[in-house]
């Protein structure tokens, strides 16, 4: 796999994750996330400090003058563009030198570029936000796309890489398709698309109910282990700390789920399960 390539690339084998919804791609949502409507996944009165700040116009104006302030002062004022190349530069060393590293120098190069990108393009966004070129609600964003920065050259993905975080615990990527190879044959057929697990149709009530009954994962993570030498191996070796280990993976992905039934259920997307 290239450098910094994204993670769910590196899983393509067996989970299905969509890469962008209604033609907006994760970079496009991100770097146009709407400062006025920040919590869209719940209801805003469930994060009572941001729903005060924008239900109080006195409130609201200041969280939009210091939005201001610190897009002008940093950003715009080019703060920002010298601290970033200064501190890459004081780290790059350190990385080259580092023979224990989980990156490549390569891989850093990219993630601090794509970075870099990011932040800069979000600040425009913000300016055109506060200056109501683009709307600054999910809502307004969905009606008027046309408004908003445009990413195509953007990859947030080499800034991001969860095979990384395996394999600091210890778990390698093989070790992760030889779960997913296994969990797949114990998938009900609904979730699947061509044969992979397909995230986007669980619903949230089921990923409630599969956290509420762990009688069910049980049994099918003793399967996965016995169907996988490398992790059985290692589990007798470190039996409770692996148990843990895979029991911490297992939430990781379905906390993963979640917020991506969230973020579609955010955009209109319709429930299109199979029953």
């Amino acid at each position: 796999m290239d450098a910094g390539s994204s993670s769910s690339q590196k899983f393509s084998d067996y989970l299905v994750t969509k890469k962008s919804a209604y033609g907006m791609s994760y970079e496009k949502s991100m770097v146009n996330y709407p400062i006025d409507t920040p919590a869209f996944t719940v209801d805003i009165k469930e994060r009572p400090m941001i729903h005060q700040i924008l239900s109080n116009e006195k409130y609201c104006d200041l969280y939009h003058r210091y939005f201001d302030e610190f897009i002008s002062r940093y950003f715009e004022g080019g703060y920002f563009d010298t601290f970033y190349s200064s501190t890459v530069k004081m780290i790059s060393p350190y990385v080259i030198k580092d023979a224990k590293s989980f990156y490549s120098f390569r891989q850093f190069e990219e993630g601090t570029r794509e970075l870099n990108k990011f932040c800069s393009l979000r600040a425009k966004s913000v300016r055109g936000q506060l200056n109501k070129t683009i709307p600054s609600t999910l809502e307004g964003q969905k009606k008027n796309p046309e408004t908003l920065i445009d990413t195509k050259d953007l990859d947030i993905m080499k800034t991001l890489d969860f095979s990384t975080m395996i394999s600091v615990m210890g778990i390698s990527v093989e070790d992760i398709n030889g779960i997913l190879k296994t969990a797949v044959e114990y998938i009900p057929n609904k979730y699947l698309t061509d044969g992979k697990i397909d995230i986007s149709k669980f619903t949230i009530d089921e990923i409630n109910a599969l956290k509420k009954n762990l009688g069910f994962i049980i049994p099918v993570m003793f399967q996965v282990i016995k169907d996988n030498s490398v992790i059985r191996n290692k589990l007798i070796k470190a039996f409770l700390p692996k148990i843990l280990l895979i029991l911490m993976l297992l939430a990781v992905i379905i906390f993963a789920i979640k917020q991506f039934r969230r973020y579609l259920r955010a955009n209109g997307m319709k429930n299109k399960i199979t029953k």
